[in-house]
């Protein structure tokens, strides 16, 4: 990512599909791209929308939601769709 700081930054599946998913591998570079690369670049009341499949327990959605709003996470919006 380059550019700016953001306001609002919206994730649209970050994972491809299950196959991605069931990789550490894959799991641990997104993680480290969430919070490394994309939290840095938000503006201090910032807001993330992630938009995502759970296809793993340990994947950044499930991460996401466990540890909810705490340190680098300005807000957190959580909606489960039908």
């Amino acid at each position: 990512m380059t550019g700016f700081r953001a306001d609002v930054v919206i994730i649209d599946d970050p994972i491809r599909g299950r196959a991605e998913a069931e990789s550490m591998v894959a799991r641990a570079h997104l993680w480290d791209w969430f919070n490394a690369d994309l939290l840095i670049r938000l503006k201090p009341r910032g807001v993330v929308v992630l938009i995502a499949t759970p296809y793993h327990e340990d994947d950044c959605a499930r991460r996401v939601l466990r540890i909810g709003a705490c340190y680098a996470y300005r807000q957190l919006l959580r909606r489960r769709m039908p």
